[in-house]
C-alpha cells in the first residue's frame, strides 16, 4: 500500500498538519477507498474547534470522501479494484475517517457513482444522506416510507426549515422520493436551488410574514406530517418551527440540535444522529436506493461544492472557511 497521509489535530483548536498514518487492510465487510475529494461538515468544525465528543488526541477528522476502490475485505460484493464511489466514514477509529489520503469504509456505506459525475461533486453527499434519513425514517422520529425511485405521491406533506443547506437539501430531495410534498424555506437567493430539488412552495426565511406565509399555506394541504428542522441558527429556530407544526395540527420534528423543553403541548422533538441511522441501515439508502438514483438523476449531488484547495493542508483552509458561513454550497477539498 502506498504511503497514507493524514490530516492530523493534536488539540482542540489547533492548526491541522499533515502526517502519516498507517493503515491496515480493511476487514471483512469493509472496503478500503483512495480518497481523490473530501467534504467538511458543521460537525467536523465543532470538533475540530472546541474538542465534543473526541475521547483522544492527535485526532482525525471528517465523514464525507469520496474516490476509487482499492482493496475489499472477506463477504464485500459488488466493489472491484478501480470502482469509482463514495462513502461515509463513521468515525469509530482513525482509518474510519475522511480526511486522509485512504480510508476503511464500512461497504454498506460504499456507493458506486456515475463516470459522468466529479469526485468532488459526490462526496457532498454522504453525510447530509445519512442525516436526513435518520430523521425522515427511523422509528420515533417521522417514521416515512423509504425512497424509491418510481415515487408513489401519497398526498401528504412535510415541512423543512432550512431547504438549501447540506441536509435540507437531502430532506427535500429524499421527502420527495418517499412521496411527499415539501414546503419549505430559504434565502430568495437558493429559491431556485429548492425547486430544482422538488420543493413545492419556497418561502424566504428572512420575512417578517414567513411564519404566516408558512402557517397559510400548510393549512390549504391536505396532510401536514410534520417538520425537519435542517440548521442550527438563529437560536430559537425550533421554537419558530413546533409554532408553525403546532397551528396546523401538532406532530413531530426532527432537528439537527436539541431541542427546547418548552414546545407547545401538541408538538414533540428530537435531535438526530447521522451514525443511528448509518450504523443500521446504511445499505438502504446506499445501495438499494442511490446507486440507481443518482444513475437516472432522481438523487442530485447538491449543493454544489465548494473547492477551496487540493491537499491535505487545505483542511484547515476548509475548516476556516465554513466557519464563517457558506449558502448553498459544500466546502471541498480535492487530494
Amino acid at each position: 500500500m502506498d504511503i497514507n497521509n493524514a490530516a492530523w489535530v493534536d488539540g482542540p483548536g489547533e492548526n491541522v498538519r499533515v502526517g502519516v498514518h498507517k493503515l491496515r487492510q480493511p476487514g471483512p465487510g469493509e472496503v478500503l477507498i483512495r480518497n481523490h475529494a473530501i467534504a467538511v461538515n458543521p460537525f467536523d468544525c465543532l470538533q475540530h474547534l472546541t474538542g465534543n465528543f473526541v475521547d483522544y488526541w492527535p485526532f482525525i477528522f471528517g465523514y464525507d470522501l469520496a474516490g476509487e476502490v482499492l482493496l475489499v475485505g472477506d463477504g464485500v460484493s459488488g466493489f472491484v479494484s478501480g470502482q469509482r464511489v463514495l462513502g461515509q466514514a463513521l468515525k469509530q477509529s482513525l482509518e474510519n475517517t475522511a480526511f486522509q489520503e485512504h480510508t476503511i469504509v464500512h461497504a454498506d456505506l460504499v456507493c458506486p457513482i456515475p463516470e459522468s459525475m466529479k469526485y468532488e461533486e459526490a462526496c457532498v453527499i454522504p453525510l447530509a444522506l445519512s442525516t436526513a434519513a435518520a430523521g425522515l425514517y427511523q422509528e420515533g422520529y417521522l417514521a416515512l416510507p423509504l425512497p424509491r425511485v418510481e415515487v408513489e405521491r401519497l398526498d401528504k406533506t412535510l415541512l423543512v426549515w432550512g431547504g438549501s443547506s447540506s441536509v435540507g437539501s437531502a430532506v427535500i430531495q429524499l421527502a420527495v422520493a418517499s412521496g411527499f410534498d415539501v414546503v419549505t424555506t430559504a434565502s430568495t437567493r437558493n429559491f431556485d436551488h429548492c425547486r430544482k430539488l422538488g420543493a413545492k412552495v419556497v418561502f424566504d426565511y428572512s420575512s417578517s410574514s414567513v411564519i404566516n406565509d408558512l402557517i397559510r399555506t400548510l393549512k390549504s394541504e391536505r396532510k401536514v406530517i410534520g417538520a425537519f428542522s435542517a440548521v442550527s441558527l438563529p437560536s430559537n429556530i425550533i421554537s419558530t418551527v413546533a409554532q408553525v407544526l403546532s397551528e396546523v395540527g401538532g406532530g413531530f420534528v426532527a432537528t439537527t440540535k436539541p431541542p427546547p423543553e418548552d414546545l407547545p403541548i401538541n408538538v414533540s422533538a428530537k435531535m438526530v444522529f447521522a451514525a443511528d441511522y448509518a450504523g443500521r441501515e446504511g445499505k438502504k439508502l446506499f445501495q438499494d436506493f442511490l446507486p440507481t438514483a443518482l444513475r437516472t438523476g432522481r438523487y442530485q449531488a447538491l449543493p454544489r461544492p465548494h473547492v477551496v484547495g487540493h491537499g491535505l493542508r487545505s483542511v484547515q483552509v476548509g475548516v476556516e472557511v465554513l466557519s464563517k458561513g457558506v449558502s448553498a454550497e459544500k466546502v471541498v477539498i480535492t487530494i
